[in-house]
């Protein structure tokens, strides 16, 4: 029996000294190690610490503005800094910055093909204007004011807080932050059409803060992220309304789309994702914390791996990773790595 006993003892010492150390490496693995996934099923992802790695000296600033990703696959985010545009490449190293001519506040984020080439939209809240530049920050055309419509009484009554292109060209703003409307122009930046959602029984826009041509379906979408509603509004490209969405929504700030998926920006802590059917699939990086979610002021000692704060813009690359800004008085942006499998993120 006691011969039993130790051997049992020696066991269960041996066992404990095995499952605290890398067979192949023979090295701790301390639970601080292991990595952070979230996500459901297709869309699960492993966070990457420490993702962007900036030169001595730079700070990214506050961050109220959004992030998009290159066919190159570098990595384009705004801030409210005079570097008003960064760019990264995918490892997170800062290859160039410009924009200084923005004076902060670049919002919302779009690229969009001409061609061959590819240019960047930005809705500017100190310019009051959807400009257009080159990637490499050549001003190429700026969307100000709708004149041809008496809604604004004064150029700077006009606050753009997001775009995106359709395939023919035309460009849809939102006014979030100023008169609450979307506006449709053409591509050479003529007015076409304005709306505010008070022409269909879902009523009119509170808060428009974002705003995406969605082609996952028979016909185009205008998804507008009706923000202080906790809706998405969809609407024809001609501005007529078709429905809206509500599930799993808190306040949704930006639309993108890849595949059949679209994801939404959720100030209050998440990101959402959405399939063919306006279905929540999977939420993403939830933060744990109420008090903590759609926080300005969220020190860094308070960020954790896996939870947002405030979430403002984010983008997939080629990959299905995701890159996402929160909205943040220090500056905070976070790389996802999509993983296939539980099994094999645990085992990288």
């Amino acid at each position: 029996m006691v011969k039993n006993d130790l051997a049992m003892k020696t066991l269960l010492v041996l066992f404990s000294v095995a499952s605290s150390v890398n067979v192949l490496g023979m090295q701790p693995v301390a639970a601080k190690d292991a990595p952070t996934l979230l996500g459901q099923g297709a869309h699960t992802y492993r966070w990457q610490k420490n993702w962007l790695q900036l030169p001595p000296g730079m700070t990214v600033g506050q961050t109220h503005g959004d992030v998009v990703i290159d066919q190159k696959g570098q990595v384009i985010f705004s801030t409210d800094t005079k570097n008003a545009i960064v760019v990264a490449n995918p490892a997170g190293r800062i290859v160039n910055v410009w924009g200084h001519n923005l004076g902060g506040g670049s919002h919302g984020l779009r690229l969009a093909k001409e061609g061959k080439q590819e240019v960047l939209w930005v809705a500017s809240l100190k310019r009051h204007a959807a400009i257009k530049f080159s990637l490499d920050g050549k001003e190429l055309l700026s969307i100000g004011n709708p004149t041809a419509n008496a809604m604004y009484a004064k150029a700077d009554e006009f606050v753009p807080t997001a775009l995106d292109v359709a395939p023919n060209g035309d460009v849809y703003v939102v006014d979030g932050y100023g008169k609450g409307w979307a506006h449709r122009f053409a591509a050479n930046g003529q007015w076409i059409s304005s709306w505010n959602g008070s022409e269909s029984s879902a009523g009119a826009f509170k808060t428009p803060h974002g705003v995406g041509i969605d082609l996952r379906g028979p016909e185009p979408r205008v998804v507008v992220a009706d923000r202080a509603n906790h809706r998405l509004q969809l609407f024809t490209l001609e501005g007529k309304f078709v429905s809206e969405v509500t599930e799993g929504l808190r306040l949704p700030s930006k639309i993108v789309t890849q595949g059949d998926s679209l994801l939404v920006v959720d100030l209050e802590g998440r990101v959402s994702i959405f399939d063919k059917d306006y279905k929540v699939v999977a939420q993403v990086g939830d933060n744990e914390d109420p008090k903590l979610r759609g926080v300005y002021d969220v020190p860094p000692d308070q960020w954790k791996d896996g939870q947002f704060t405030a979430p403002h813009g984010a983008a997939w690359d080629k990959q299905g990773n995701m890159y996402v800004q929160d909205w943040n008085s220090h500056g905070r942006m976070s790389k996802l790595i999509r993983v296939r499998s539980r099994t094999a993120a645990v085992n990288r």
